[in-house]
């Protein structure tokens, strides 16, 4: 998943309203604690009625099942956390259309790198695409992902294959580094 939303260095509670494909979550204000908890949240916004509604969250997530995972990080630690595996991001729901209203000023993060948003009001919508996302080496060419990739755009480009198939052989590649990468995690 990707990370929508954090919470800055201290945990703080999102503030705002949140509408997910048809569905309007009122976020409640309250003044009890400043410290994000997850359960206390999902219970406030009556999750498990409300959220059943876009998708029940129970499949692993998938780079091909058409929705966009939207996600809680408590905060910049947490996320530290999250990018050496030593914990999880809290997934709030799966949905193929967001729509974020934020009150004030935010850490955000949106498929990249993260940024201070200002309030506002923030519309991802999933692209009807093929899902093409591998996980990139860390210098170009270092990966087999990177080279399978490079290697279709080289195709491309000289018309030994066209878009279609291009985007064909990448979404297969990309479920099957998907397939690999899940079991990995579940034999560790």
């Amino acid at each position: 998943g990707v990370p929508l939303w954090s919470h800055g260095e201290r945990p703080q509670r999102p503030r705002g309203r949140r509408h997910s494909d048809g569905d309007l979550f009122a976020r409640q204000r309250s003044s009890s604690s400043d410290d994000f908890d997850s359960e206390e949240f999902a219970r406030e916004l009556d999750y498990e009625e409300k959220l059943s509604k876009v998708t029940a969250c129970d499949m692993p997530s998938s780079c091909q099942d058409g929705l966009l995972d939207i996600v809680s990080i408590k905060s910049i630690f947490h996320m530290g956390q999250i990018k050496v595996g030593l914990s999880r991001a809290q997934l709030v729901c799966q949905c193929s259309e967001v729509e974020i209203r934020l009150k004030k000023k935010v850490p955000v993060q949106i498929d990249g790198e993260p940024w201070k948003q200002n309030s506002g009001t923030i519309r991802i919508r999933r692209k009807k695409e093929p899902a093409l996302m591998l996980h990139r080496a860390a210098a170009e060419g270092g990966g087999i992902e990177t080279e399978v990739g490079s290697l279709l755009e080289w195709a491309e480009e000289r018309k030994i294959i066209d878009k279609n198939v291009h985007a064909t052989l990448m979404k297969e590649f990309s479920r099957r580094i998907e397939s690999k990468t899940r079991a990995r995690r579940v034999s560790s």
